[in-house]
């Protein structure tokens, strides 16, 4: 009902009151798409979809998207911007909230030049309400550097909400927020939710983190969110790799599953990692296998030592492990073509599949498997034969050679591997030009909407070859 009255009113102090009603809620959602993203493994306890539509609209307040009509003029009698600061720094303590927060909003507009409402800003950012905090946290963050020192003292002493949003305001500003470091890190042994949005602080602050995140790594209130900071700042972080390599070894865990997945983020950078993420494939606990999966697959072809042992894991029967066993391969590339090739031939039904997925995600470079991949699409499991097909559109032209077999696939059993196969000879092109006008013709014979969908597709492919 409070979404509905906000879609409603053109009052923000309604909007104030029953966000005010919603606050409890609106805490545990207060990350942003953004940051729910970034740390996957650890952010799925904040997510509460009616809150967060709530917080949303309310939020867009905050940024002035529903601010049409209420901007306070800035005429002066000199016509200068400085002249205005001083009759918004008085607003800020209107008694009324539609001008107030109208007031921190026009301040954060004209941002370096508003620099003199700091010390006003930062007595609304301490003694506040609610949105009247936020509003003035956002509006010294976009006034800039100068205003750091105010938002490090709101996060060092402020109230618990309103340190979660100003954490975010520091992420927000980026490297101009360098200052912030140490107190960001403070912070990461704190609440989950603050520490949740200090990590991502950190991350948006960048390189300049990088060494107190490191040593952040050996405190063991600290270094799960460090970890992800660090990943999350990618290549520039390659420098902390072996303190994370370390983590990967730890006992507990959670470190290493965190840490495998920040070396992943780090990328081709963190090849040195290779050995030991290796290692963690052969742990009991499939999310420890997984991460570790993913992580080679992320460092790519540097990892290439990986192929024989996630090659095994392509008949492993836990949960996701053979998929991210196959992707990992996938983007490992060309070099693990002929171990792919051979695992076509594997008595293990997943481990042909998953085979062929990773070479359809190699696609062109893995032009030396078709012959084995039309093979397959002759194999008792239709979805290995769907795999099959799927793989050889992927490899596209190159996979010519495999056109009579995927042409006798249009006729399969099942009609998955049916449309499979027609959307492979499209893939394929001129060399199946032959094949597209018999799908074409089957047409009207088949009534499985997919395998119709692709011989359309068919049929457009041959008059633009013909035109």
């Amino acid at each position: 009902m409070a979404i509905e009255c906000i879609g409603k009113t053109d009052s923000i102090t309604n909007i104030v009151r029953l966000c005010e009603d919603e606050k409890q809620k609106m805490e545990e959602v207060y990350s942003r798409d953004m940051q729910l993203g970034m740390f996957a493994p650890l952010s799925d306890k904040y997510v509460n979809a009616t809150s967060g539509a709530l917080y949303r609209r309310a939020n867009s307040f905050l940024r002035g998207d529903e601010v049409k009509g209420l901007t306070i003029k800035q005429t002066t009698s000199d016509g200068s911007m400085n002249a205005t600061v001083p009759m918004l720094i008085e607003k800020l303590g209107d008694e009324n909230d539609e001008v107030s927060l109208n007031a921190a909003y026009e301040l954060g507009r004209m941002g370096p030049a508003a620099e003199a409402a700091i010390p006003a800003l930062a007595e609304v950012l301490r003694d506040g309400g609610d949105f009247m905090r936020e509003a003035a946290a956002k509006a010294l963050g976009r006034i800039g550097p100068a205003a750091v020192p105010a938002l490090i003292e709101a996060l060092r002493d402020g109230e618990e909400y309103s340190r979660r949003y100003v954490a975010g305001v520091l992420g927000d500003m980026g490297p101009a927020a360098e200052a912030a470091v140490p107190a960001l890190i403070e912070v990461l042994e704190e609440e989950d939710t603050l520490a949740f949005h200090a990590t991502y602080a950190l991350a948006r602050i960048g390189s300049a983190a990088v060494p107190a995140l490191i040593e952040a790594l050996r405190d063991e209130d600290r270094r799960l969110w460090a970890a992800c900071a660090l990943g999350k700042i990618g290549p520039a972080a390659a420098v902390a790799v072996p303190a994370l390599i370390e983590m990967v070894r730890d006992e507990d865990e959670d470190v290493r599953k965190v840490a495998a997945n920040a070396l992943g983020d780090i990328g081709p950078a963190a090849a040195a990692a290779v050995p030991a993420l290796i290692e963690m494939l052969g742990h009991e606990d499939v999310f420890v296998c997984d991460n570790a999966a993913r992580a080679l697959g992320r460092i790519g072809p540097a990892a290439a030592d990986a192929i024989p042992t996630l090659i095994e894991m392509l008949g492993d029967e836990r949960g996701w492990v053979p998929s991210h066993a196959a992707r990992a391969l996938g983007r490992i590339g060309a070099a693990a073509v002929p171990a792919l090739t051979e695992a076509l031939r594997d008595e293990i039904v997943s481990t042909r599949l998953y085979a062929a997925r990773a070479l359809g995600d190699i696609g062109p470079a893995a032009a030396a498997a078709v012959p084995a991949l039309a093979e397959l699409l002759k194999d008792e499991d239709a979805d290995a034969r769907r795999d099959a097909a799927e793989a050889l559109g992927h490899i596209g032209p190159d996979a010519a050679v495999a056109v009579p077999a995927l042409t006798e696939a249009l006729r399969d059993g099942e009609a998955r591997v049916r449309a499979f196969a027609a959307d492979a000879l499209v893939r394929i092109g001129p060399p199946a030009v032959p094949t597209l006008t018999l799908a074409e013709t089957k047409k009207i014979a088949d009534e499985n909407a997919d395998v119709l969908r692709e011989s359309e597709r068919a049929r457009r492919v041959i008059d633009g070859l013909e035109d």
